[in-house]
């Protein structure tokens, strides 16, 4: 249509110049008056084909506009097809970098990044899609560069921030990524990410006070699950608790254990903190409380070995009284049975021991604990036979993860900084405790001292048994000796070192 329109005008325009130019153009006719003065309009002299010609170009010129006004919106809906094709294009190599990024091919990553490029995409986006491709490619100084070109843009300001705190982060520069983290709360209160990126960074330095800190502020933003910030804030104030213990910063430690004990009275190390140093301030009576308690709550093996600790020095004049207080808190527990087969080896009594410990002796539930407590009450009994047949199972039997918990000094939940980070966030996100001396396969301490131990000194079993020889008319005693292999030998010996007896 306007090729037709620019036919037109010309063909206007060239009728309209030869009518023009053949009849003249248009005349002004002027008055000149008689005095002096200017002169006065009278009319116009016009011919019909100068007329014509005028008309002709008015016509013309209409169609010029109209022209230009067509070409106008062609050159807009072409830039606008334009665009959309390269909105498109720009579209198909994201997706493509994405899947790219999500199969790890690295090259195809790199070439699509190169095509989503464009002269009519934010400069920001197209430093947050460099650094995202960056990141995938695990090129962190690459991203880092992006993400801070991007500080300069308002609109990609808060992008840029999560993106440097998240790298400073993945590359252990902690204090970069708390500042980065930190500005983006300073500009956005609800930046809720930033505060995980500070709170880890504080826990991965073992700067526990900080990390407490920052679950003040956790705690005041309402956005996190409470009872998680109870049992990180109770892990971190007895990791806090070791550190002040070690630098014989007694009231600050019993303070921060206190805390501990507050937040998560299901918690093993708090327990064992708090009681530990309560004894050393012998408030006894109030330590025994806390056992008590944690008891109630979830028992483990160290808080009976404290308890009996706690009965002894603390001058307990009714102490199997406090024992079945102890065993009414939780009855039915695994721990609470365990408890009370140690009560009757202790009292001598072995059948009765056996009868209780029946239930743990199959195959699926038994485990080194339990085959030593069943190898000592047999040896009660004077079954040495039935004593050594416990042991041999012990040596191969699977260990009790919370008895492995205690050491063969009976030092419970003795970490390390690495330990104790690692607990901190698996007992903060999941309430689950961690047993490191279980995986190591460490020693761990005797669940109770073996009565008739000469059977590991000698390394056999004697039995007397008569036997009657031809030829002879008495009977003759002859001793039995049921040898142990030297390799069993030595991993009883390894089980059952002396210097590692409890007393």
């Amino acid at each position: 249509m306007i090729r037709y329109l620019n036919i037109v005008t010309i063909l206007l325009s060239v009728l309209s110049a030869t009518f023009l130019i053949l009849d003249g153009f248009p005349k002004l006719i002027f008055q000149m008056p008689v005095n002096e003065g200017p002169p006065v309009f009278q009319y116009i002299s016009i011919s019909p084909e100068a007329a014509t010609g005028i008309f002709f170009a008015g016509f013309a010129f209409l169609a010029l506009l109209f022209s230009i006004i067509l070409n106008i919106r062609k050159l807009l809906l072409n830039s606008q097809r334009l665009e959309s094709l390269d909105k498109g294009s720009q579209i198909n190599s994201f997706r493509a970098m994405l899947v790219a990024v999500a199969e790890g091919n690295i090259t195809t990553v790199r070439k699509n990044t190169k095509k989503s490029g464009s002269a009519l995409m934010p400069k920001g986006l197209t430093y947050f899609i460099n650094a995202k491709s960056a990141e995938a490619c695990g090129d962190s100084e690459d991203a880092i560069s992006h993400y801070k070109a991007m500080l300069s843009d308002r609109d990609y300001l808060a992008m840029a921030q999560r993106g440097l705190a998240e790298q400073f982060f993945a590359t252990s520069d902690y204090p970069k990524a708390i500042k980065h983290a930190k500005d983006a709360i300073n500009k956005n209160k609800k930046s809720y990410w930033a505060y995980h990126i500070i709170f880890q960074s504080h826990v991965l330095e073992a700067d526990w006070s900080k990390a407490l800190e920052t679950l003040t502020e956790v705690e005041l933003s309402k956005h996190f699950d409470l009872k998680a910030i109870y049992r990180y804030r109770a892990a971190l104030f007895s990791a806090e608790t070791v550190r002040l213990s070690k630098l014989n910063q007694v009231d600050e430690a019993l303070n921060t254990a206190a805390e501990s004990f507050k937040f998560a009275s299901n918690f093993p190390p708090a327990v064992v903190n708090y009681s530990h140093l309560l004894i050393e301030r012998k408030e006894f009576k109030k330590a025994i409380n806390v056992i008590k308690k944690s008891w109630r709550k979830g028992p483990h093996p160290v808080y009976a070995i404290i308890y009996r600790k706690l009965v002894e020095i603390g001058k307990i004049k009714n102490k199997e009284k406090h024992f079945d207080d102890l065993i009414r808190t939780n009855p039915k527990h695994y721990e609470t049975q365990m408890f009370k087969v140690e009560q009757l080896l202790h009292s001598g009594s072995g059948n009765n021991a056996l009868k209780l410990l029946s239930p743990y002796l199959s195959n699926d539930g038994v485990n080194e604990r339990v085959c030593l407590l069943a190898a000592n009450a047999e040896a009660l009994n004077n079954n040495n036979l039935g004593s050594l047949e416990w042991l041999q199972k012990a040596v191969t039997a699977p260990k009790d993860a919370n008895w492995s918990d205690i050491s063969s000094e009976g030092i419970a939940f003795d970490y390390t900084k690495e330990e104790w980070i690692r607990l901190i966030n698996l007992f903060g996100k999941k309430a689950e405790l961690m047993h490191t001396r279980y995986e190591k396969g460490q020693k761990t301490l005797l669940p109770i001292k073996l009565v008739n131990s000469v059977i590991m000194d000698k390394k056999q079993a004697i039995d007397k048994k008569p036997n009657t020889h031809k030829g002879q008319g008495h009977h003759q005693e002859e001793k039995f000796e049921i040898l142990i292999p030297d390799g069993l030998a030595q991993r009883l010996e390894n089980l059952l070192e002396p210097s590692k007896k409890p007393k």
